[in-house]
């Protein structure tokens, strides 16, 4: 919104918002991979001790 027409500005604005993007994705999957995993694995006959689950 700030960038008054400049591109090089533009393009580092999405850049960081994509980057943001990325980072709150991959803190959501690190929140979520374990109890998928748990879930998984115990179908298939491993799974978590309860020290390991995040919840």
């Amino acid at each position: 919104m700030r960038a008054g027409g400049n591109p090089e500005k533009k393009n580092q604005a999405k850049e960081k918002l994509v980057m943001s993007g990325i980072g709150f994705g991959i803190i959501v999957l690190a929140l979520i991979s374990p109890e998928l995993i748990d879930k998984v694995g115990s179908q298939m006959g491993f799974g978590f001790s309860d020290c390991v689950k995040p919840f």
